[in-house]
């Protein structure tokens, strides 16, 4: 099983969540979490989910916001790709249709709706089983903001946290499954 964190980008709009990503790993090799995964970090264009095993969990890095159907590279709105192209560029980078395992959306909101508009993740969830066939993948997306890093909030071990309802919480406890 391995943890794969994918970065639907190339060039310099990958930069910011590579970055990011690398901290990920840093956390977990250096003891600070209790988790020790083997990351694989890859990007759009190294076909780097041709390999993955079965049961992987592959990690999509990117902004969000509720109800918002795109994925931002950076802060400022530049870059945005679809839940579609997101797809299209998981396929093109090795997804196989015969995977077993979690996509989960890192990224701000993925999880939440707003009135009249789906999320990020049930769009993308949607589009992956009925336009595309992959029917064995499940695919989660949290419930809101979304910390980049790791923090220990006090505590001995590390966790990646989100922002729910005013309260930051471990983030295993805000996702949403599709």
């Amino acid at each position: 099983m391995s943890n794969v964190i994918y970065v639907p980008w190339s060039g310099a709009e990958a930069n910011e969540f590579l970055e990011k990503s690398r901290q990920w790993q840093d956390s977990d090799n250096s003891g600070r979490s209790k988790h020790k995964r083997d990351w694989v970090l890859t990007q759009y264009g190294q076909n780097g989910l041709a390999k993955i095993k079965r049961g992987s969990t592959i990690y999509v890095r990117g902004h969000g916001a509720p109800g918002f159907h795109s994925l931002a590279p950076v802060d400022d709105g530049n870059g945005l790709i679809d839940y579609r192209t997101v797809c299209d560029r998981m396929i093109a980078d090795g997804l196989y249709k015969s995977f077993v395992g979690t996509i989960k959306f890192s990224c701000c909101d993925s999880g939440v709706p707003t009135l009249g508009s789906q999320s990020f993740a049930a769009k993308f969830s949607q589009h992956l089983r009925l336009s595309k066939g992959y029917f064995l993948v499940s695919v989660v997306g949290y419930l809101g903001a979304v910390d980049s890093h790791y923090n220990d909030q006090g505590g001995k071990n590390n966790h990646r946290y989100v922002t729910f309802f005013g309260k930051e919480t471990k983030s295993k406890f805000a996702q949403v499954r599709f």
